[in-house]
């Protein structure tokens, strides 16, 4: 079985699917969970681990997050950046953004999704993410 077809969220099951608005179209980008956790030693803090589906034209908010993220790309995928600049993760790099730092603001393009897998490490309790207006 492949993560693709894992779709529980620890115990609760629960998948969730975000609709996400993009120039003219409406993809859909999906955000599954696959574990959530209390960080170990650490109180008031969890740990969580999604696999995350963002199809052409999907705009990825600015947002950020109440703690850090690390992401590894499994499908790597053109982008266009809120400022019209093209770029691009290719598979296999990872990344991690450190608490409070705005991401996101970015279009895929071209014909292949941007399949990421994240990890949360945040603070329990709060939002994954919390939108952040454009300036």
């Amino acid at each position: 079985m492949t993560v693709r077809h894992l779709r529980t969220f620890g115990a609760t099951g629960i998948a969730l699917v975000l609709s996400v608005q993009a120039s003219g179209a409406q993809p859909t980008m999906t955000r599954d969970g696959l574990n959530r956790a209390d960080l170990t030693g650490v109180e008031g803090m969890e740990v969580l681990i999604s696999h995350r589906e963002n199809p052409p034209g999907a705009t990825l908010p600015l947002d950020v997050h109440p703690g850090d993220e690390h992401m590894i790309v499994v499908e790597g995928a053109s982008f266009e950046t809120v400022t019209a600049e093209a770029a691009a993760f290719p598979a296999g790099i990872s990344r991690s953004f450190a608490h409070g730092v705005v991401l996101g603001g970015i279009t895929v393009t071209g014909d292949a999704p941007l399949v990421l897998h994240n990890v949360h490490i945040v603070d329990k309790g709060k939002p994954t993410t919390v939108p952040v207006a454009a300036e």
